[in-house]
């Protein structure tokens, strides 16, 4: 879930409104940046804050946030008032290790806050400058997270997570990684199979594409017979929907919300509703498009279809469910100008595969548009 940095800098995910590009080189190791960029770093010291609560640690106190997503609260609000420098510590003894990155030369603000975290060593360094290579114009990533189940990709990891960030960027962009890392220690404590998901995904695509490669049958037929894999393929993408875009959204709000209420204490106050905005866009195109498709379904099932049809309409409650967080979300931290753009500063990378976040969203988009765009060609 990597997240980067574009035309406009926001809080964490979202910094400000200070205009800002860069480019790549083909190693990706020379990203610059414009002498108005501003990274925040500046706005606190290394060390302005109050220690972390190491009482904390070996505790849990679940919280149920949005999208029903959880994570261990004591954690969290073990560095709501730290320094960076206390936070760096104190997530360092979570079962993931921060690692630093170049600064992003800029004159504004070069503050290096994170000379504290480790040097990254070479296999996640070479992750690292793969992820920021390729970037769309105006785009630097500022953090990364990689989740233990990634260790056999870089074994450095030793069956721990890592956080990179770069040495100028914020508290915030820390904390937002932390976040990942706390939702994805929750989501090993409950047993979430992340392979098991991804092949359920796979696997009831495929069954789609050969229903509809059968030329032996008619549409209602192609209908009928692929109403429940093709509920059980939209379930699928929910769950992944849960550990990308709407995990972007949860953190951001979650973040929002405690910086406002005055709880989160030493992150950049700037504006940065654009993130949360971008990541709803896309959730909800998904889902406007699954929902489009079950609608049709259902118009397409004869009342003698009654497992199909109840599993139809279930997949539409549940999409309308979703639907409806997102708004609640987007109204509160609204954002209108999009022709302004935005910044995606941190997030996490996928526990299966050696690509951002940003990319492993754009898979799901375009495996889910190849799925739904087969039942909307039905006549």
């Amino acid at each position: 879930m990597s997240g980067v940095m574009g035309k406009f800098l926001v809080t964490g995910f979202v910094l400000g409104s200070v205009a800002a590009c860069s480019s790549g080189s083909d190693d990706g190791k020379n990203l610059t940046a414009p002498k108005e960029m501003n990274t925040f770093s500046c706005q606190f010291t290394l060390t302005e804050g109050g220690t972390a609560d190491y009482s904390a640690l070996g505790t849990s106190k679940t919280a149920r946030t949005y999208f029903e997503k959880e994570f261990n609260l004591n954690y969290l609000a073990a560095v709501y008032t730290s320094s960076v420098d206390e936070t760096l510590r104190f997530v360092n003894l979570t079962g993931a290790t921060v690692y630093k990155s170049e600064l992003i030369p800029t004159n504004l603000c070069s503050s290096s806050l994170y000379t504290g975290a480790q040097t990254m060593p070479s296999d996640i360094s070479d992750k690292w400058k793969s992820s920021n290579k390729d970037l769309p114009k105006g785009q630097v990533i500022l953090g990364l997270y990689l989740p233990k189940k990634d260790s056999s990709l870089f074994p450095s990891l030793h069956k721990g997570a890592a956080i990179i960030v770069r040495e100028n960027t914020n508290r915030w962009t820390l904390v937002h990684e932390f976040m990942h890392h706390l939702f994805m220690l929750r989501a090993d404590e409950t047993g979430y199979d992340d392979e098991g998901i991804r092949a359920e995904y796979s696997i009831t695509k495929a069954i789609i594409e050969n229903i509809f490669s059968d030329e032996s049958l008619d549409d209602n037929k192609k209908s009928q017979k692929s109403a429940l894999p093709f509920a059980r393929f939209a379930k699928a993408q929910d769950t992944l929907l849960l550990h990308y875009f709407l995990e972007e959204i949860t953190i951001e709000a979650i973040l929002k919300d405690a910086s406002s209420n005055g709880v989160l204490k030493y992150v950049p106050t700037e504006e940065g509703n654009w993130y949360i905005y971008e990541s709803a866009k896309k959730a909800l195109k998904l889902y406007e498009d699954i929902s489009d498709v079950a609608s049709q379904l259902l118009n397409y099932l004869p009342s003698s279809a009654v497992a199909e049809r109840a599993a139809i309409a279930d997949l539409k409650a549940s999409i309308e469910k979703r639907k409806v967080t997102i708004a609640a979300l987007t109204d509160r931290f609204p954002y209108t100008n999009e022709s302004q753009g935005g910044v995606l500063l941190s997030g996490a990378a996928p526990s299966h595969v050696g690509c951002s976040h940003a990319e492993e969203g754009e898979k799901i988009m375009t495996i889910s548009k190849k799925v739904t765009d087969k039942f909307k060609n039905l006549h």
